[in-house]
């Protein structure tokens, strides 16, 4: 049902994680050395002109522009079987490749097959990062604002500020591992039935089709203290609000967490064990 595609270096690794729990992967990059790395990625696309585009995201856009058509026909080959309803991109925010191909692409896509549902998974890059790369950020997360899907923001500042690890590789095998264990878990419940309701795969599509920010809450709401489970509205709101803060996704404001609790117009996934 879902189907991944990874754009540029870090959306390249995040499908490559997304191979691992055994979805439909593809990746496309200007850099063979970059698609070489990817040990799990079933299809790969090379766009040609250049080896890399060294953070210029112009420069991705004016490649890009020369091989729209190749990129297009490679996904609508590789991605257009009835069985993958949902598709989703990867990328980082504050690279070259990935950041400016990925918006140009969703929106191709979305004329091209509007059958299928889009969403993204987008990178943004801790506070410690040069100048040109928070610039890259503001302009990529501008224009997926402006497309009609969901967008599912990973903060590596997020995991600098909550856990011991400090290597980038760390980091980023953490936050790419996580959000597929989450989308893996979450695509799981819709084979699941229980009398108390299900989510299946229809609500799985409309969650991904909702515009807008999309984040996942995991936690347990059994209590050891009285072998009971305790899933009152106020646990489970002060649960979300402390999940918002420490995860891997990109926190909610505390103050707009309070009107997004009142207007009830947030989608956050709460993935309750």
């Amino acid at each position: 049902m879902i189907a991944f595609i990874g754009c540029g270096g870090a959306g390249g690794n995040i499908a490559d994680e997304a191979s691992k729990a055994g979805f439909v992967t593809g990746a496309i990059n200007f850099s063979k050395q970059d698609l070489d790395s990817l040990d799990n990625v079933q299809l790969k696309l090379r766009i040609p002109g250049s080896e890399g585009v060294g953070h210029d995201r112009d420069e991705a856009k004016r490649l890009l522009s020369k091989h729209y058509k190749m990129c297009i026909e490679w996904i609508i080959e590789h991605f257009s079987n009835p069985s993958i309803e949902v598709i989703i991109f990867a990328t980082s925010s504050g690279g070259g490749t990935g950041s400016a191909i990925t918006p140009m692409l969703v929106e191709l896509m979305k004329q091209m097959m509007p059958e299928k549902t889009y969403s993204v998974i987008v990178v943004t890059p801790d506070l410690s990062e040069v100048d040109n790369i928070q610039a890259n950020t503001l302009d990529t997360i501008g224009e997926l604002s402006g497309l009609d899907l969901s967008i599912v923001p990973l903060d590596n500042n997020q995991i600098k500020k909550y856990s011991n690890i400090g290597t980038k590789s760390e980091i980023y095998l953490l936050t790419n591992t996580t959000v597929i264990n989450h989308l893996a878990m979450l695509h799981g419940y819709t084979e699941k039935a229980s009398k108390n309701g299900t989510f299946d795969k229809r609500d799985f599509k409309t969650t991904f089709k909702t515009k807008g920010i999309l984040t996942f809450s995991e936690f347990d709401i059994f209590s050891t203290v009285n072998n009971t489970f305790n899933i009152s509205a106020e646990l489970v709101a002060d649960r979300i609000h402390e999940e918002w803060q420490k995860s891997i996704y990109v926190p909610v404001p505390q103050e707009q967490q309070l009107f997004l609790m009142a207007k009830k117009t947030y989608c956050n996934i709460l993935i309750m064990n």
